[in-house]
């Protein structure tokens, strides 16, 4: 589950919809993945096809549902075009992490935004990080 917010440093590809949804659009979110001080894209590759992302914009919050995951060469953007009667949301970033000769698309279409499921996901998922790192901590103070 990702929630995305332009305050993130994620960038709108110029000549893509704007990610506002609606009928025959395509929008491409892109960020870089591995900076040091920012999450970005950095655990894109693990997303999987089923898995949900959110848009937190102005005027509201759309949730969509991954349905495709490609690799593609830098100059390959033919799946990036609007396909009539579809609402895509594409997020990309370079592929593999610190080569970045390829490009990572992860495709998601609209679906309803419901937000319990996205209270539930995001609880889930804070529950899962606390599992880790109590694990590794625990880990660590045994071993030293």
């Amino acid at each position: 589950m990702w929630t995305i917010t332009n305050k993130q440093g994620i960038g709108h590809l110029e000549g893509t919809s704007l990610p506002v949804g609606g009928n025959s659009t395509h929008s491409v979110l892109t960020a870089h993945r591995g900076l040091p001080n920012a999450r970005l894209f950095s655990q894109l590759d693990q997303m999987v096809v089923g898995d949900k992302f959110y848009i937190h914009y102005i005027g509201g919050t759309l949730a969509y549902q991954v349905d495709q995951i490609l690799v593609i060469e830098p100059t390959g953007f033919s799946e990036l075009l609007v396909v009539p009667g579809h609402d895509y949301v594409t997020l990309l970033t370079c592929t593999p992490y610190m080569i970045n000769s390829h490009r990572l698309l992860v495709r998601g279409h609209q679906v309803d935004y419901v937000p319990e499921v996205e209270e539930r996901l995001i609880a889930e998922n804070k529950a899962a990080y606390f599992y880790k790192y109590a694990f590794f901590g625990t880990l660590a103070v045994l071993v030293f």
